[in-house]
């Protein structure tokens, strides 16, 4: 059972039971925590230690400290040495390994660590930025990894996005998901808190027209005036697409309403920067506003006859 295109959450037997659950925390491809239910063989809580690729090196019995699992993998993922073939199904950087075959699988495509190249051409084609559509992790597996088939990610980097929507080269819109610790954590993007305030000069105007004559009375005011408006921003999505495209597109739309000084405005921002994705974020906050005036100014009145 997965709870995406890429991580399995729980591994079932033929009657739909759950024999094993997957708990991530620190990783994006491989879980932290295996958890096989009670009542069943080996029930308890497992440790998965992995190393800076993803691939377990250890699983260790929460309970007692023994190691119940120790792997061991040459360059290129082959497997050297495993102390309990099959207790859990992940391998070589997280994928999903296969006893049988000796493939790892990885979101669209199995690798096979013998050859060291994917079985199957890479569906983005050039896309991909590597010549070679059988190429894996461009050729440096020690230092690089694929989550998903189509892309190689640093080691030092963790990602979960899928940007190709299968179609060719139509650009998609999928969660704005980045952060180096937690690619599924969305954070906030921006926010502030805008104060201003001011001296305020003006007049206040009484005009009364009558049959003969239009009175104006004219009162110079001035005083201070002072608004606060804090904001946030969120991103809501990016627009993952082809590569550099060497141009770029900004544009917002904002809207407000005010009442009695009060004011609440929402504004959309969104556009790309000549790269591979643009990003749609809005931005909402409500301010207060209030202007304090001085009328003890003399009133001057001016009188027209018609």
């Amino acid at each position: 059972m997965y709870k995406d295109q890429l991580n399995p959450i729980a591994e079932l037997d033929g009657s739909g039971n759950i024999t094993k659950r997957f708990i991530y925390a620190s990783r994006a491809n491989v879980p932290d925590v295996m958890v096989i239910p009670a009542g069943l063989t080996n029930a308890g809580v497992y440790r998965i230690i992995s190393d800076h690729l993803g691939s377990p090196r250890f699983v260790i019995d929460t309970s007692s400290g023994n190691t119940v699992q120790a792997l061991d993998y040459d360059e290129w993922g082959n497997v050297l040495s495993d102390t309990n073939p099959g207790f859990q199904p992940f391998g070589f950087a997280g994928g999903i390994y296969d006893e049988d075959t000796k493939l790892v699988r990885f979101g669209f495509r199995d690798y096979d660590p013998q050859t060291g190249r994917w079985t199957s051409k890479d569906p983005i084609r050039f896309r991909g930025d590597i010549p070679n559509f059988y190429g894996y992790a461009f050729q440096n597996p020690i230092n690089n990894f694929d989550l998903n088939g189509l892309a190689s990610t640093s080691a030092g980097q963790q990602s979960t996005t899928i940007n190709w929507d299968g179609k060719g080269s139509k650009p998609i819109v999928v969660p704005d998901t980045d952060k180096p610790s937690d690619p599924r954590f969305t954070p906030i993007d921006e926010a502030n808190v805008d104060v201003s305030g001011g001296v305020v000069f003006g007049a206040i105007a009484n005009i009364k027209v009558t049959k003969k004559q239009i009175v104006c009375k004219v009162k110079p005011a001035a005083g201070f005036g002072f608004s606060a408006k804090p904001s946030v921003s969120v991103p809501i999505a990016k627009v993952r697409g082809t590569k550099n495209t060497g141009f770029g597109v900004q544009g917002s739309v904002a809207g407000g309403i005010g009442v009695a000084g009060v004011t609440v405005d929402v504004t959309a921002d969104f556009g790309t920067g000549g790269g591979d994705e643009g990003k749609v974020s809005a931005t909402a906050g409500a301010g207060f506003s209030a202007t304090v005036t001085t009328t003890t100014a003399p009133t001057f009145t001016f009188t027209f006859d018609r």
